[in-house]
C-alpha cells in the first residue's frame, strides 16, 4: 500500500516537470516565431481568449488569438531583422491546468534602419487548453530600449526607453 503512494507522488512530480518544460518551450517558440514572422506557430502559442499587452501606449493591447497575432504582426512589420532571446524563466504551477511566470529577455531590433538593444520581461499566465499549455495572458515591460551605440547608458540613464519618434521614458521594472 505504501508503494502506491510513493508511485503516485513520483507520477505527480514527473507531470509537474513535464508541464514546466512544455511551458518553457512556449517562451522559446514565441521568440523564434516573432523573429521568423511565423504567424501560424505564433497563434498556436496562445489560448483562444488570450490577452497580450504592454504598459507602453504605443504597443497596444489585444484580446483573442486573432487580435494578438494581428497586433504583433503589425508591430513586427515596422522592424527589420530581430533577435529575441530568453534569459531563463520562473514558473509557478498554480494547479494542473494553470501557471504563471516571468521571462527575463533581451532583444536586438532593427527599428527605422538603426539597431536597438532592449531588456524586457514578459509577465505571463499560462493555461492548459485542448491538452496543451498556452499563453493566456502576457504583459511586456521594458527596462531599456536604446540605440546600440548608446548601450553604455542602459543602466545609468534616468529615461533609458528610447524608441524612434517617441519621447524617452522611464524603465518599467
Amino acid at each position: 500500500m505504501e508503494r502506491a503512494k510513493v508511485s503516485d507522488s513520483i507520477l505527480e512530480r514527473v507531470q509537474r516537470l513535464e508541464d514546466a518544460e512544455e511551458i518553457r518551450q512556449i517562451s522559446i517558440q514565441y521568440c523564434l516565431a516573432v523573429d521568423d514572422s511565423d504567424w501560424e506557430t505564433f497563434r498556436r502559442l496562445f489560448t483562444e481568449d488570450a490577452h497580450l499587452g504592454s504598459s507602453q501606449a504605443n504597443f497596444g493591447s489585444a484580446h483573442g488569438q486573432d487580435e494578438v497575432v494581428e497586433l504583433v504582426r503589425n508591430v513586427r512589420s515596422t522592424y527589420g531583422r530581430t533577435i529575441h532571446t530568453t534569459n531563463g524563466q520562473t514558473i509557478s504551477l498554480v494547479d494542473s491546468d494553470s501557471a504563471c511566470g516571468v521571462v527575463p529577455s533581451h532583444a536586438e531590433i532593427n527599428m527605422a534602419g538603426e539597431t536597438f538593444v532592449c531588456a524586457l520581461r514578459y509577465y505571463d499566465e499560462y493555461r492548459r487548453e485542448a491538452g496543451a499549455w498556452r499563453l493566456a495572458d502576457r504583459v511586456i515591460k521594458w527596462k531599456y530600449v536604446l540605440p546600440a551605440d548608446r548601450m553604455i547608458d542602459a543602466l545609468a540613464a534616468t529615461l533609458p526607453v528610447r524608441r524612434p519618434g517617441r519621447p524617452p521614458a522611464a524603465p518599467e521594472f
